[in-house]
This record gives C-alpha cells, structure tokens and sequence, in this order.
C-alpha cells in the first residue's frame, strides 16, 4: 500500500540528505529537509509530519532531541534514526523514547524504501483511528440524550443514522 506523505530529513551530511531526499521524493513523497536540530524542531513547530528521518548525531545536538519533540508535540508521526556511531545504549533510549526503528548507515535502499513505507502506514492508520475515535465520541453524545416523548426518540434516532 503506497501512501502519499510528508517526510522531514534531518541529517548535517549533505550528500545523506540528498539521497534520502530523492528517494522518497521518487516514492511521491512530499520532503522537506534541515541540517540541525534546531532547523528541525523550527520545521516541526510549523508542519506536521507523517515520517521523520534523522541523524544520531547532529553539530547542535541529537537525533535523540528531535525524536523527544516529535513524541511529545505530534504523536502520530513516525520516527528512525539512523547513525553511523551505534550503541547499544542509543538503540535502547531511541527505542523507549518512541522510535519506529534505528537504522545503522550506509543504508540499504531496498531496506529502507521498505521500512519508510511501514512507518508512514503506521502515521496513517494512528491518524485514522484517532479521527474514527474522535467521531465516536461525537455519537456517544447524542446516547446519553434522556427522551422521553416517543416523537424526539425518533428524532434522535434519525440524527444517530
């Protein structure tokens, strides 16, 4: 299933952030990039994204910082981290701060042309479920009306269909 999103890349290495912009831009993909982490929570702070992919290591900081933003301020979009300096203990702390995955660099295309699919399915179907909730919420409003003449239950069940 190909699904049409957005897509921030954060990555201080010029050539990475090309790569990465072109093939998700192949993939039709809408793509903005930024090369710090403060140039990417200024991005995030005015777009909302589906799929965030971002360097461990930043000159201003961590990918680890952007990661905690976006789960705290946009918790449907999706995060991987990628890094040419893995550790256990990054892995461990990406993971529990709530990212979709980690990813060791050089990348391979296929496998992550693959994974970016899936996380931004996953963005999807939060987003979907959150607005199929919120319209329940809507209808469970209109359950809790107290009628008692059989003419306003009929109008009640009329607005419920």
């Amino acid at each position: 299933m190909h699904i049409v999103s957005s897509v921030l890349i954060v990555d201080d290495e010029l050539s990475m952030r090309e790569f990465l912009q072109i093939l998700m831009q192949n993939e039709g993909h809408k793509v903005c990039v930024a090369d710090t982490v403060s140039s990417a929570l200024k991005r995030c702070r005015h777009e909302i994204f589906d799929l965030v992919l971002t360097d461990l290591k930043l000159p201003d900081g961590s990918g680890l910082e952007v990661l905690k933003w976006i789960s705290e301020h946009q918790a449907d979009t999706q995060v991987i981290l990628l890094t040419a300096f893995a550790t256990t203990q990054n892995a461990v702390e990406a993971m529990r701060l709530g990212a979709y995955d980690y990813q060791i660099k050089p990348v391979k295309v296929d496998e992550i042309r693959a994974l970016t699919e899936k996380a931004i399915e996953k963005a999807s179907l939060l987003a979907e479920n959150r607005e199929l909730n919120a319209r329940l919420a809507g209808r469970k409003s209109l359950s809790q009306i107290i009628a008692q003449s059989p003419q306003m239950r009929r109008v009640l069940e009329m607005v419920e269909k």
